[in-house]
Order: structure tokens, then sequence, then C-alpha cells
């Protein structure tokens, strides 16, 4: 089929979109598995928007690296890129657009808040509950709690770092890839190690989760990236929502939902420890100006 025909038959994009436009002057010359690549995205543009490429890959069966290729066949520098230019035509005549040049204060203020809620809602849906109150036993039970993060991650980290010691648990962030490596050297099977990125693929956290992972030490992971290296690290993932738009504007939203994992985290230790509980209040209330 001429793909000029398909586009018109399947593609739920205009056929004058960048993308489209693009793809159609490029397919006849890709190889059998770009082919591929571009009819599974005509047929699944919602999906591929709030897609990982680590994901793409895993339900395509296509190697990441051939759907790099892929984009910058279509002159776009990676996938990142490709996902923006999609997400423009798909979205704009749409309320729950992104943000746009020339939004009011007003507009932005609830499409930021839309988009919050709907990342919780869907992190609630993704989210293994069972998996949660396992992590929150053997955090519990754990004689030392490392935290690894980088980039965005690590200022989760730090927050889940005062979260725990508002728990009654002693934990610590990390993001020096340095000290990650050399403590996660220290730790033993008493112990747990907790990963933190959105995509899954932090190199260096994955490092030092690797290393702890050698010394039996019970790996923690929370991401978005179900088929990601972190997640295959893991002893227990805690995954929250991947439908987070691929943009500048809504980088805070991975650390949102970061922090909900923990707030939930944190309240379930407070109220299995009465103690813990009361000396947080008392020290919180001691604190404030009367």
């Amino acid at each position: 089929m001429d793909i000029q025909e398909y586009i018109s038959q399947n593609c739920k994009l205009e056929d004058n979109s960048e993308y489209a436009s693009r793809l159609s002057s490029q397919y006849s010359f890709l190889p059998k598995q770009q082919k591929k690549l571009a009819n599974y995205i005509l047929n699944h543009q919602d999906e591929v928007i709030r897609s990982s490429i680590t994901m793409l890959s895993h339900k395509t069966g296509i190697a990441a690296s051939t759907i790099t290729r892929f984009c910058q066949s279509l002159s776009y520098s990676g996938f990142s890129e490709m996902k923006f230019s999609m997400s423009k035509k798909v979205l704009s005549n749409n309320d729950e657009a992104l943000i746009q040049k020339g939004d009011s204060i007003n507009v932005i203020a609830k499409k930021l808040l839309k988009s919050s809620s709907e990342c919780f809602a869907s992190t609630m849906r993704t989210i293994d509950l069972k998996q949660l109150e396992e992590v929150i036993h053997i955090l519990m039970s754990a004689h030392n709690i490392h935290i690894y993060g980088q980039s965005s991650s690590y200022c989760s980290a730090s927050y889940a770092q005062q979260m725990l010691m508002l728990s009654g648990l002693l934990g610590q962030a990390y993001n020096d890839t340095v000290n990650m490596n050399i403590v996660a050297h220290l730790l033993t099977p008493n112990d747990v190690a907790i990963g933190m990125a959105y995509s899954g693929e932090s190199r260096n956290v994955n490092s030092a989760l690797a290393i702890a992972k050698e010394n039996g030490v019970k790996i923690v992971v929370i991401t978005s990236a179900p088929y990601s290296t972190m997640a295959k690290l893991a002893d227990y993932v805690l995954y929250y929502s991947h439908e987070i738009p691929d943009d500048i504007h809504y980088m805070f939203l991975p650390n949102l939902c970061e922090i909900i994992i923990w707030g939930i985290i944190q309240s379930s230790i407070l109220l299995q420890d009465s103690k813990s509980l009361n000396s947080s209040k008392g020290a919180i209330l001691q604190n404030r100006r009367k």
C-alpha cells in the first residue's frame, strides 16, 4: 500500500502535519524494521507520545538504537523531538493541549493542575499496592537505607530522606557518582538501596544499584519505566505514571509522583509506629511560633 494511502486511511494526524509530511517523503527509503516501526506509530500515536523509548522498544520488539535511527532519518535529533512534533498536532485542537506561547497565567495554571491530577490518578492505577506494603515492611526493618537519584530525582531523594526521618527512620540520599559507588560497596543484606529515575536509565544510579545488588542488598526502584535497566535490577518496583508529556513545562510531574509515593510510605509507617508519630508531632509543634 502506498504510504500516502496508508496515512489517509489509518493515521489520525492530519496529512499536512510535520511528522506525517516527513514520514511520507522518507517511507520508501526506510529499511524493513523502520517501516514496521512507522506503521506501529501511525496506529498508536497517543500511546507513543506517552511512552519512553525503552517502552516503545519493548512493545514493538525493535531495538532502541533502531528507533533512534528512524527518528534521525526523519531529520529529528531523537525520539523526544519526534514525540514533541507529533504531540503539537495531536493536541493542538484539544482542551488538554500542552502549554503554548501566549497562554495566560490562568490557562497555564489550569493545564498544570489538570495534568498533575491526571498523573496522580494514573499513578494510583499503576502502582502495585502489594509491592508497596512489602517495601514498607523492609524499610522498617532495614539497618541502613540509601536513596540514589540524580538531577530532579535527587530532589525527590532528599525529600524522601526528610520524610523517613519524620517516620522515625534514618536514611541517606546520594547523588554524587563516586559517593554512590563507595557507599553501595559498604551495604550488607540487612540494608536497602533505593533508586529513582523517571526513565529508569540513570547510568550512575544503576551502577550503584548493581554494586549493592552484588552484596545481597534489597533493591527498591521508583520509576515510570517497566522495561528499564533500573527495573530489571530491582527486587521491588514501585511504578508511577508514564503518561507525562515530554515537555520542559511538565518536568516537575515525575517528582510529584515520586513524592506522593513517599508520602504514602511515610503515612503507613507512622500509623504502625505511634511512638514515632507522637515524637515527630512534638518536634514540629515545639519548633513553631506560638
